[in-house]
């Protein structure tokens, strides 16, 4: 089934505010990969303890765990940018 026109605003997005987050990210940790990394270390330590409230224990560890792997992919993706581009180090 093709998507809808909803559904392809809603992945764009998304996508958008993934790079920008990366973006900020990047900038916020000076462009040091090993700040990134270490940062990468917090924010997925905080977001393994998440529960989130207002929602039955299965669906709020469904939707923490959909928050871990976006928050994963997120960082994994400016850290392979970061790895392949040598200017954005500083």
């Amino acid at each position: 089934m093709p998507a809808t026109e909803g559904e392809i605003k809603l992945v764009a997005r998304i996508t958008a505010l993934e790079i920008l987050v990366q973006q900020l990210i990047c900038l916020a940790c000076n462009r040091d990969l090993d700040e990134v990394e270490d940062y990468r270390e917090r924010v997925m330590e905080d977001a393994s303890v998440t529960s989130v409230k207002g929602f039955d224990p299965a669906a709020s560890d469904l939707l923490a765990a959909e928050l871990r792997d976006a928050l994963d992919r997120i960082f994994a993706a400016l850290i392979r940018k970061m790895k392949q581009d040598p200017e954005i180090e500083a």
